[in-house]
């Protein structure tokens, strides 16, 4: 049967320009294949120069020439020829890139665009977290390198596992309301109970109680932050004043608060400037961003 199929073909003329076209297309790819990868392996090809554009909040933690090296380590080919996956191994290997882009630039050039971890808190005091909710472990950098590179406090963040998103969340929403009245979230704790507690940077505990309270957790602190001022006023006495460095919040109606005397106005005075010297936490930088945008 295979001999008689053959037989029919062979003296089918039509079958036999169908074979013949199917060939000389096969060839013609083939050779040109061979053609541009030869011309594409020139010396004019070669890689002259390597963009690197790398955007990150503060100081970079991704220096340039390291990528550079890394690039020319793992190159392969000319600027077209070489694989792209072998270079985005090896520099995405760095553990504070978020996202990498490699592009090639006729007819010589390679673009390398790289985004930094967002880094603004450090969860359950081990490790961090970034702006998009993300949980990194940067063993070989202590957090008073990170801040003094981002130029702000880290919001220390706790919780159970599997909750950084929905405490990331709490704290971004807690801060944007600190904001407007002059203040920044410094920490917040969700404990094993899932109850809320809270810290400003000027040391004021706000116990924010748990979820199921009648009024929710961002009307208590409506009700409170809307208070701030008179609080301040009824405190202060003779040019001293008394710090809030208590407020809880776990009532579905009001709230009760303590206070802490100040020794002297003079005190006062420069708690209130090195309070000001303080750096802002890095969620500012978040709402700056949204700011811009």
């Amino acid at each position: 049967m295979f001999k008689s199929l053959i037989k029919e073909i062979w003296h089918s003329s039509r079958s036999l320009d169908i074979i013949s076209a199917i060939c000389v297309t096969v060839a013609i790819f083939y050779a040109l294949g061979f053609i541009s990868n030869w011309i594409f392996s020139q010396r004019f090809f070669a890689l002259k120069s390597v963009i690197v554009d790398v955007r990150s909040v503060g100081k970079s933690n991704v220096s340039p020439e390291e990528v550079k090296n890394a690039v020319l380590q793992s190159l392969n080919g000319t600027a077209l020829t070489t694989e792209l996956k072998i270079l985005f191994d090896s520099i995405s290997s760095n553990q504070w890139i978020d996202r990498l882009v490699i592009r090639r630039i006729w007819p010589n050039k390679i673009l390398i665009i790289i985004e930094e971890h967002q880094v603004i808190a450090t969860w359950n005091s081990k490790k961090y977290i970034s702006a998009t909710g993300r949980i990194l472990d940067f063993t070989d950098t202590g957090k008073e390198n990170i801040q003094r590179s981002l130029g702000c406090a880290l919001v220390s963040l706790s919780g159970p596992n599997g909750t950084q998103k929905r405490v990331l969340n709490r704290a971004n929403e807690l801060n944007k309301k600190l904001v407007d009245y002059g203040l920044s979230l410094s920490r917040l704790s969700l404990s094993e109970l899932y109850t809320w507690e809270a810290e400003t940077l000027d040391r004021t505990v706000i116990k924010l109680g748990g979820d199921k309270i009648v009024s929710s957790a961002s009307s208590r602190m409506d009700n409170f932050l809307s208070s701030l001022e008179w609080l301040k006023k009824r405190n202060m006495h003779n040019g001293t004043s008394k710090h809030i460095n208590l407020v809880d919040l776990r009532y579905a109606k009001g709230f009760a608060f303590k206070v802490k005397k100040e020794k002297s106005s003079r005190n006062n005075d420069d708690s209130n400037l090195d309070a000001a010297k303080k750096p802002n936490n890095c969620f500012h930088n978040v709402l700056l961003q949204e700011d811009l945008v």
